[in-house]
């Protein structure tokens, strides 16, 4: 089991979309994501399984969205390169 968590920040409606397009009909994604250390890596089938839309409690808390994805396949997470990373991202 994998999980990813994401953090966005700002509260918009294009993103408010986004998120809903991700979530429809339980899709199963393919996410390549870049970690805290720079590495790059590949996670197959998974599924966004919690959105939550937060405007914080203090005045300057800000507002932001966090999203989960979990990949419950037997595969490891494949680290890639940042060549084939930068070619797959600038290709779409």
């Amino acid at each position: 089991e994998n999980k990813i968590t994401l953090l966005f920040t700002r509260r918009e409606s294009a993103k408010s979309v986004a998120i809903k397009t991700l979530a429809e009909g339980n899709r199963f994604l393919d996410i390549m994501i870049t970690d805290g250390n720079a590495i790059n890596w590949y996670v197959k089938d998974c599924q966004l399984t919690e959105d939550v839309a937060d405007s914080g409690t203090k005045k300057g808390d800000g507002s932001k969205y966090t999203v989960t994805f979990m990949s419950e396949t037997e595969d490891s997470p494949a680290t890639i390169s940042d060549v084939i990373f930068s070619s797959l991202i600038y290709q779409s």
